[in-house]
């Protein structure tokens, strides 16, 4: 076990790579001062102890909602009830899908009118918890992205336009995907409501998406090549 790498880690992935859950709770073993009782490890230690607490209650934000890991499965979101109500709507228009099942979640429960419980498919966390990422590891998401991507479009004219480092959610075990933030979702053509603050701010859309303030389908690709 490489002690030295768990220090410097920025992230549990970073640290352990894709098994990270199992190996953080090996990890919490070897290190332990009654274990093993050099400097380094106690530093480990500490370390190993803030990646688990950090993955237990994780937060997180995107430009108009909160985010909190209830369980490892479970997702609080918290927003304005607008935004509740078209996150809810327009995920329910994606389940409707059958193709993309597998790249969003299991379901989306309102708890209140400002409040959302999101239940995932499987264990997963923010790409943006993942950082950096293996080369051949991007391939398989910038993939599974712009599948996703294409099948809205294909079978119901549907356009995320909210992908970001904190919506694409990332399953360790295999890569796979899940999607969160659907609220600036829309259908292609039709009336734009809302673009996520960090893209605007990042001016990586066409003008032409602003001027005519319609939904295009080069969106969620801009998107997807951005974050990748």
């Amino acid at each position: 076990m490489d002690l030295t790498k768990i220090i410097n880690a920025r992230t549990p992935y970073e640290a352990f790579g894709p098994s990270w859950r199992d190996l953080i709770k090996e990890a919490v073993i070897y290190t332990h001062p009654d274990k093993n009782p050099s400097p380094e490890a106690r530093i480990c230690f500490e370390r190993v102890m803030e990646f688990k607490n950090q993955m237990s209650g994780l937060e997180f934000n995107d430009d108009t909602s909160k985010f909190k890991f209830d369980w490892e499965k479970t997702i609080i979101q918290t927003g304005p009830k607008s935004l509740i109500d078209a996150s809810i709507y327009w995920y329910n228009e994606f389940k409707l899908i059958p193709e993309l099942f597998r790249y969003i979640p299991e379901d989306m429960i309102r708890i209140s009118e400002t409040e959302l419980k999101i239940l995932l498919k499987r264990r997963s966390v923010p790409l943006n918890q993942c950082l950096p990422i293996e080369l051949n590891h991007v391939k398989w998401i910038l993939n599974r992205l712009f599948e996703f991507s294409a099948l809205g479009l294909v079978k119901g004219q549907l356009i995320h336009a909210g992908l970001t480092l904190n919506s694409v959610m990332i399953t360790p075990e295999d890569h796979g995907i899940q999607l969160i933030s659907f609220y600036h979702s829309g259908k292609a053509g039709s009336k734009l409501r809302s673009i996520d603050a960090s893209v605007y701010k990042a001016n990586i859309l066409p003008p032409t998406i602003f001027s005519n303030k319609k939904f295009d389908d080069v969106i969620d690709c801009e998107l997807i090549k951005y974050i990748t």
